[in-house]
Protein backbone atom coordinates (compact mmCIF):
# COMPACT_ATOMS: atom_id res chain seq x y z
CA UNK A 1 0.00 0.00 0.00
CA UNK A 2 2.67 2.31 1.01
CA UNK A 3 4.54 1.51 -2.78
CA UNK A 4 1.30 2.80 -4.74
CA UNK A 5 1.11 5.94 -2.61
CA UNK A 6 4.58 6.76 -2.53
CA UNK A 7 4.57 5.90 -6.80
CA UNK A 8 0.90 8.25 -6.85
CA UNK A 9 3.11 10.78 -5.33
CA UNK A 10 6.10 10.72 -7.20
CA UNK A 11 3.93 11.10 -10.44
CA UNK A 12 2.18 13.77 -9.52
CA UNK A 13 5.54 15.75 -8.46
CA UNK A 14 6.93 14.98 -12.10
CA UNK A 15 7.17 18.55 -13.90
CA UNK A 16 5.60 17.22 -16.73
CA UNK A 17 2.77 16.08 -14.80
CA UNK A 18 2.64 19.66 -13.40
CA UNK A 19 2.42 20.94 -17.18
CA UNK A 20 -0.07 18.78 -17.86
CA UNK A 21 -2.14 19.92 -14.74
CA UNK A 22 -1.72 23.31 -15.42
CA UNK A 23 -3.31 23.25 -18.94
CA UNK A 24 -5.93 21.58 -17.64
CA UNK A 25 -6.76 23.86 -14.79
CA UNK A 26 -7.12 26.51 -17.19
CA UNK A 27 -9.65 24.89 -19.57
CA UNK A 28 -11.48 23.68 -16.56
CA UNK A 29 -11.35 27.28 -15.15
CA UNK A 30 -12.81 28.52 -18.54
CA UNK A 31 -15.36 26.13 -18.72
CA UNK A 32 -16.74 27.19 -15.52
CA UNK A 33 -16.76 30.69 -16.53
CA UNK A 34 -18.98 29.74 -19.89
CA UNK A 35 -21.15 28.71 -17.62
CA UNK A 36 -21.94 32.54 -16.35
CA UNK A 37 -22.64 34.12 -20.08
CA UNK A 38 -25.56 34.25 -21.99
CA UNK A 39 -26.77 31.74 -23.84
CA UNK A 40 -25.96 33.87 -26.94
CA UNK A 41 -22.53 33.96 -26.20
CA UNK A 42 -22.02 30.34 -24.64
CA UNK A 43 -19.88 28.26 -26.44
CA UNK A 44 -20.97 25.76 -28.27
CA UNK A 45 -19.52 21.95 -26.56
CA UNK A 46 -18.79 20.04 -30.08
CA UNK A 47 -15.84 17.90 -31.30
CA UNK A 48 -13.64 20.53 -31.13
CA UNK A 49 -14.27 22.02 -28.35
CA UNK A 50 -13.32 19.15 -26.88
CA UNK A 51 -10.24 18.16 -29.30
CA UNK A 52 -9.10 22.10 -28.18
CA UNK A 53 -9.75 21.43 -24.69
CA UNK A 54 -7.25 18.57 -24.08
CA UNK A 55 -5.07 20.29 -26.72
CA UNK A 56 -3.59 22.43 -24.26
CA UNK A 57 -2.98 20.46 -21.56
CA UNK A 58 -0.83 18.29 -23.55
CA UNK A 59 0.85 21.61 -25.05
CA UNK A 60 1.59 22.26 -21.63
CA UNK A 61 3.19 19.12 -20.91
CA UNK A 62 5.21 19.46 -24.13
CA UNK A 63 6.51 22.95 -23.20
CA UNK A 64 7.67 21.61 -19.98
CA UNK A 65 9.51 19.14 -21.82
CA UNK A 66 11.41 20.91 -24.18
CA UNK A 67 12.38 22.96 -21.08
CA UNK A 68 13.60 19.44 -19.69
CA UNK A 69 15.25 18.37 -22.48
CA UNK A 70 17.18 21.62 -22.77
CA UNK A 71 19.40 21.52 -19.32
CA UNK A 72 16.77 23.54 -17.72
CA UNK A 73 15.99 22.33 -14.50
CA UNK A 74 12.06 22.89 -13.37
CA UNK A 75 9.94 22.35 -10.29
CA UNK A 76 6.47 21.18 -10.22
CA UNK A 77 5.45 24.79 -9.49
CA UNK A 78 7.28 26.32 -12.47
CA UNK A 79 6.41 23.67 -14.31
CA UNK A 80 2.60 24.10 -13.37
CA UNK A 81 2.95 28.13 -14.77
CA UNK A 82 4.23 27.23 -17.85
CA UNK A 83 1.02 24.42 -18.33
CA UNK A 84 -1.41 27.83 -17.32
CA UNK A 85 0.22 29.86 -19.58
CA UNK A 86 0.91 27.62 -22.74
CA UNK A 87 -1.39 29.05 -24.94
CA UNK A 88 -0.32 32.67 -24.37
CA UNK A 89 3.65 31.03 -24.97
CA UNK A 90 2.40 29.37 -28.24
CA UNK A 91 0.50 32.50 -29.64
CA UNK A 92 4.04 34.89 -29.10
CA UNK A 93 6.12 31.85 -30.61
CA UNK A 94 3.68 32.15 -33.99
CA UNK A 95 3.12 35.89 -33.77
CA UNK A 96 6.89 36.42 -33.60
CA UNK A 97 9.12 37.39 -36.79
CA UNK A 98 12.36 37.34 -37.92
CA UNK A 99 13.87 40.50 -37.42
CA UNK A 100 13.86 41.97 -40.76
CA UNK A 101 17.25 43.05 -42.72
CA UNK A 102 18.12 46.82 -42.55
CA UNK A 103 19.13 48.41 -45.59
CA UNK A 104 22.65 49.79 -45.62
CA UNK A 105 22.10 51.30 -49.61
CA UNK A 106 23.46 54.69 -49.79
CA UNK A 107 20.29 55.70 -52.89
CA UNK A 108 18.15 57.17 -50.08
Amino acid sequence: MEESVDSIAKFFSSPRTSGFIGGLVLNIYNLIESTKLPDVEEPSLDTFYWLTFFFWPLLGLLFVHVYLLSGIDIDGLIALQVGLTSPLILKGLISSQPPSTISTSRDA
